[in-house]
């Protein structure tokens, strides 16, 4: 018996939204992706509309339960597993969503967005903030990629990966994911260099406040065992740490994530040799190398002028970490 009953072609330009195969999965691209949530949206406004006219007062707890459950409850599947890879897109639809969300809490506005989705304790009434909340749920397999869980999934895979790519002369994959970078150079790649919703979740941790070191609890040792606090690691870990923008080094917290202009200094670095905090020691790997002694070593990376002031600046940054 066969088990295609029809051939279809899937070359761009084609059909975007295919009938189902036998077994249920559909094929699209791009535009099939859009409009997938151009239909999650519009029926999501169809069920604000519907409810408008429910006896609960506006900005009632009864209200901002049901733009939670009912309204953003049908959407958030789609919304999550899949994105288009047009960031316009991406903020147009959620704005049009939050649209939605808003007049069926409050009907007519008292309150701005901001105080609205505060908690009631702040004055706020706890109204759903569809953008965070999207970047809440798209950033946690990034989370797990990090190390939150020690599960083994593929899709921790697939995000070292999309890291590695972006930076591949760091020669890091699943480390790059815990260091303080805006992945301002992997948002910027092209849209098929992985899928929308990889891109939204590199956003939204791009957007989170810069990683701390913090020391382990008792007895956290024991639930993990690769919780150890930073001034018990072997030398040889702390040989092959990565050196910039690195909470675990940092002495000081650091009060930002790098900028755009910070990342590409990142990957000149890394183009010169310099990734590792084994690259910035002597031959013994006992002491770290002089300004001096840098120069030598990587006489292109010093360079002249605003470039060896810039690099001044961080090798002093970097030595105060390592001889704290």
């Amino acid at each position: 018996m066969a088990l295609w009953r029809a051939l279809y072609d899937v070359t761009p330009g084609q059909d975007d939204r295919l009938p189902d195969k036998w077994h249920g999965v559909i094929l699209g691209n791009e535009a099939g992706t859009a409009k997938a949530w151009k239909d999650t949206i519009t029926k999501a406004g169809e069920i604000a509309e519907s409810l408008h006219a429910c006896p609960m007062p506006h900005g009632s707890r009864g209200r901002v339960a049901l733009a939670h459950g009912k309204v953003m409850g049908k959407a958030f599947a789609t919304l999550r597993l899949t994105a288009p890879a047009s960031q316009k897109a991406v903020d147009n639809y959620l704005h049009d969503l939050q649209r939605h969300v808003d007049r069926l809490a409050f009907g007519r506005w008292w309150l701005t967005a901001d105080a609205a989705a505060q908690p009631r304790h702040a004055f706020g009434v706890g109204h759903l903030h569809v953008q965070k909340y999207m970047q809440a749920a798209w950033v946690q397999p990034l989370l797990s990629a990090m190390g939150r869980d020690l599960e083994r999934r593929p899709f921790k895979h697939y995000y070292a990966r999309y890291a590695r790519e972006a930076y591949p002369a760091l020669g890091m994959g699943r480390e790059l994911l815990s260091l303080n970078l805006s992945f301002a150079t992997l948002l910027a790649q092209p849209p098929e260099a992985m899928p929308g919703e990889a891109r939204q979740s590199f956003r939204a941790l791009g957007a989170l406040p810069p990683l701390r070191y913090r020391a382990p609890d008792t007895g956290d040792h024991a639930a993990d065992p690769r919780c150890t606090p930073r001034g018990d690691i072997t030398h040889e870990q702390l040989l092959r740490m990565p050196l910039l923008h690195n909470p675990m080094l940092d002495a000081t917290p650091a009060e930002r994530r790098a900028t755009p202009a910070e990342e590409r200094e990142m990957l000149r670095w890394a183009r010169q040799g310099v990734t590792r905090v084994t690259h910035v020691l002597n031959a013994a790997k006992t002491h770290v190398l002089t300004l001096e002694e840098l120069c030598s070593h990587y006489p292109n990376l010093v360079g002249r002028g605003a470039t060896r002031a810039c690099v001044e600046r961080m090798f002093t940054s970097i030595s105060a970490n390592l001889r704290g």
